[in-house]
C-alpha cells in the first residue's frame, strides 16, 4: 500500500520483496507571495451620544478634513458624527463604495445610534447612490448631497484625454462622465428622503465653459438634481468650498432635523419618501 511522504522526502512503497522505488525529486520552494494591501477606511467619530447619527461622505481628491466644518455644527446641534476618510483616487466607486459606506455605518451602529443620515460632497453622493441600488440600509432616514454629478460631468467628457487628468484624479473620474461609460446615469431615482444642494458660483471659467449654466465649476445645477428627490436648494456658493460655506451648512442641519431648509427658493417636488407626508 502506498505511504505518502512529507515534501521533499523520498517516497517508497511497501512490495512483496519491499523494494523500494525511484526517489521523487525535491519540490522546489514557492518564492514567498507579497502580502496585498487591503483598502482601508478611517473614521473620525466625534459629538454627544445620540440616537442619530450622521455619516460625512467627503469627494473626489479630497480628505475627512474638508467635512471637519460640518461635523463641527452637526456636533454642536446634537448629532453624533462619523467622518469618513477613504482612498477616493485609488479604485473604481463600486470599491469605494462597499468600502466607505459600511464603515461609516459600523462606526455608528458601535455607538449605539438607531437612525442614520449622510451628508455627502460631489463624489460622495454617487458613491451612496451605487451602495443603495445594492444593498438595503434600513436605518438611513436622511440624505443630504452638496453638488453631486447624479447626471454626470461634462468636464470628465472634455478633459479625459488631457495628460495626468486620469493619473490626478483616479479610476472613478472615468465613470463620472455623460458618456456610456457614466456610472451615475445608469444608477436609479432616490431610494431615499434625498435633498440637494447646488452651487451656482464658479471659480474656475475655463471648466465651467464645459458646463450648462448655471453650475459650481465642476457640476451644472442640472447635473445635480435627482428623480426622486425630497428637496432642491441653489446656493451662490462653489463646487470646492460648499461644505464648508456657513449658509450651506446651516441649511443641512436644518434638513437633517426637519425635512425642510430654511431659504425660501427652496424646491419641494413630490416625494415618495417626505416625512411627515406634506
Amino acid at each position: 500500500m502506498p505511504v505518502f511522504a512529507e515534501e521533499g522526502v523520498a517516497s517508497r512503497e511497501a512490495t512483496a520483496d519491499d523494494s523500494v522505488v525511484e526517489p521523487v525529486e525535491p519540490v522546489e520552494p514557492v518564492e514567498p507571495v507579497e502580502p496585498v494591501e487591503l483598502p482601508i477606511a478611517h473614521v473620525d467619530v466625534s459629538g454627544p451620544a445620540s440616537d442619530d447619527c450622521v455619516i460625512l461622505l467627503h469627494g473626489l481628491a479630497r480628505t475627512a478634513s474638508s467635512m471637519d466644518d460640518m461635523a463641527e455644527a452637526l456636533n454642536d446641534a446634537g448629532y453624533r458624527v462619523a467622518n469618513v476618510d477613504y482612498p477616493s483616487r485609488q479604485y473604481r466607486i463600486q470599491v469605494l463604495s462597499d468600502l466607505a459606506i459600511p464603515a461609516g455605518v459600523a462606526a455608528c451602529t458601535q455607538t449605539g445610534a438607531s437612525r442614520l443620515h449622510m451628508v455627502t460632497h460631489s463624489l460622495g453622493g454617487i458613491l451612496v447612490r451605487d451602495y443603495l441600488s445594492r444593498h438595503p440600509l434600513h436605518a438611513l432616514e436622511r440624505v443630504v448631497m452638496l453638488a453631486p454629478p447624479n447626471h454626470g460631468s461634462a468636464v470628465v467628457d472634455n478633459l479625459e484625454g488631457v495628460p495626468g487628468f486620469q493619473w490626478l484624479n483616479g479610476p472613478a473620474i472615468e465613470q463620472l462622465g455623460t458618456d456610456a461609460n457614466s456610472l451615475p446615469l445608469q444608477l436609479g431615482p432616490a431610494q431615499v428622503d434625498t435633498a440637494i444642494i447646488a452651487g451656482s458660483r464658479s471659480v474656475n471659467l475655463y471648466l465651467s465653459t464645459f458646463l450648462e449654466n448655471p453650475d459650481d465649476g465642476k457640476v451644472s445645477v442640472a447635473s445635480a438634481r435627482l428623480d426622486g428627490m425630497c428637496a432642491m436648494l441653489v446656493l451662490k456658493v462653489s463646487h470646492p468650498f460648499i461644505m464648508s460655506d456657513e449658509e450651506t451648512i446651516g441649511q443641512v442641519v436644518s434638513y437633517l432635523g426637519s425635512g425642510r431648509f430654511t431659504a425660501e427658493q427652496a424646491e419641494y417636488p413630490q416625494c415618495d419618501f417626505r416625512e411627515p407626508k406634506q
